[in-house]
C-alpha cells in the first residue's frame, strides 16, 4: 500500500465541510467557495498540511416535497489521505446551487451533518489508522428544519446530533453566514 492509502499512524486531523447548496446561497456560493478552497490550499501548504485531510458533504431539503432539488445530501469529497488536495477543492468549486426553492427558509442542514458524522470515513478503514481529531464545519446562511417539519429527515434536533457527533470524537461548528434574507 502507499503510504497515501496506509496512512502514518501520526496524530492526524480531518474536517469535513457541510455546505449548504441551497437556493438562497446563489449570491453568497462564489465567494464561499473561494474561502473554502483558500482554507484548503494554505492549510495544505503548511509543514503540517499531509496531517491534516479534507472532505466535503453538499445539502439541499426534501427531494419528495420538490423534486427539482436533485438532492437531499450529497458527499461531495470523502475524507482520504491525499498528497494533492485538489480533488477536494475542485468538488468545493464544481458544486452549483439549487435550480429551485426549498420548502421554506430553513435548510435541513441536520441531514447534511448527519452524514458528515456517518456517511465519512472517519475511521479509515482500509488504511487501518482512524482519523484522530475531527471536524465538520456546516456553512450555511439558514437554520436548521425542527425535527417536527414534515420536510426534515431527521426526527432528532440540534442537541441530539450534537451528542451523535460527541460519541464519535467529533466537534461541529457552523459558519452562519449574516444575508439580509438570513437576517429576516
Amino acid at each position: 500500500k502507499t503510504e497515501e492509502t496506509q496512512g502514518t499512524g501520526a496524530f492526524d486531523v480531518g474536517i469535513v465541510f457541510v455546505l449548504d447548496t441551497t437556493q438562497s446561497m446563489e449570491t453568497y456560493i462564489a465567494r464561499t467557495q473561494k474561502v473554502l478552497q483558500s482554507t484548503v490550499q494554505r492549510i495544505a501548504g503548511t509543514e503540517i498540511g499531509k496531517l491534516v485531510h479534507f472532505g466535503a458533504v453538499g445539502f439541499r431539503d426534501n427531494v419528495d416535497a420538490v423534486p427539482g432539488l436533485k438532492y437531499r445530501t450529497k458527499v461531495l469529497a470523502d475524507i482520504k489521505r491525499r498528497e494533492d488536495q485538489s480533488e477536494v477543492i475542485s468538488a468545493i468549486g464544481n458544486t452549483r446551487v439549487a435550480e429551485v426553492n426549498s420548502p421554506g427558509f430553513n435548510e435541513d442542514s441536520l441531514a447534511g451533518v448527519e452524514d458528515a458524522i456517518e456517511k465519512i470515513d472517519w475511521q479509515q478503514v482500509g488504511a487501518n489508522d482512524p482519523i484522530d481529531a475531527r471536524y465538520v464545519i456546516l456553512v450555511t446562511d439558514a437554520g436548521p428544519k425542527d425535527p417536527r417539519d414534515p420536510n426534515a429527515r431527521s426526527e432528532i434536533g440540534v442537541e441530539e446530533v450534537q451528542v451523535d457527533a460527541e460519541g464519535k470524537n467529533i466537534v461541529v461548528m457552523t459558519l452562519h453566514l449574516k444575508t439580509p434574507t438570513g437576517g429576516e
